[in-house]
């Protein structure tokens, strides 16, 4: 297991995991999907962003029309030799009649890695929803990490962006199937802050935890 994986899952152990929340029906959430449209990265020529597109959509809400736009680098050389770096990368603008305006840019990577890596978006890597109603979208990331030569669980992170700034976060593990039928990983912990948000946000980050968390059988 890589070094960062064993830091992680001691920031775990002392963050508070959170075990035994109910599940709820996916029907629960069909009323505060916020329609979306894909749009083809060509769209995005005047915008400088580093590596490779994976997913770009546009919605509108209270605020205006949205444009997102999510790349990976892949590996990429680190500057120590033998040694890689992965990064992924999330680009939000609204559009105004000056042009496209940038509300946040997301990022997150694995850095000076000698053993496997992989930084990636989980696809679908984005949701956008309205689950309090109040006409401005929320916008829910999914994607992994991992720096390891082993078997072991990759981190899995879920960011939701709220009020066009406010960002929130579950991270914890990904759950491996073993050949013995042994399932290792699958903890996780949600943000504080999710607290003093209605319940029906800590209830929809932990189903999207739940699509999304097992790894294919190994």
């Amino acid at each position: 297991m890589g070094i960062r994986n064993i830091t992680f899952i001691v920031l775990l152990s002392l963050g508070g995991i959170a075990y035994g929340q109910d599940r709820v029906n996916p029907d629960t959430f069909a009323d505060f999907k916020v329609s979306v449209d894909s749009l083809d990265p060509s769209q995005f020529h005047d915008i400088e962003y580093r590596g490779e597109y994976v997913e770009a959509i546009s919605w509108k809400d209270k605020a205006g029309e949205h444009y997102l736009l999510l790349t990976e680098t892949g590996e990429e050389e680190s500057d120590e030799e033998g040694y890689r770096n992965a990064f992924v990368w999330g680009h939000h603008y609204l559009k105004t009649e000056a042009g496209l305006k940038k509300i946040w840019t997301f990022t997150d990577f694995v850095d000076d890695c000698p053993l496997d890596i992989v930084a990636e978006f989980i696809k679908p890597a984005v949701r956008i929803t309205d689950l309090d109603k109040d006409g401005h979208a929320e916008i829910w990331l999914v994607y992994q990490l991992a720096c390891s030569g082993d078997i072991s669980p990759s981190e899995l992170h879920i960011v939701m962006y709220k009020a066009h700034s406010d960002r929130l976060e579950m991270k914890g593990e990904r759950r491996l199937l073993l050949p013995d039928g042994e399932e290792i990983g699958g903890i996780y912990v949600l943000d504080a802050e999710f607290e003093g948000l209605p319940e029906i946000f800590s209830q929809y980050a932990i189903w999207l935890w739940d699509r999304h968390v097992t790894e294919d059988p190994l």
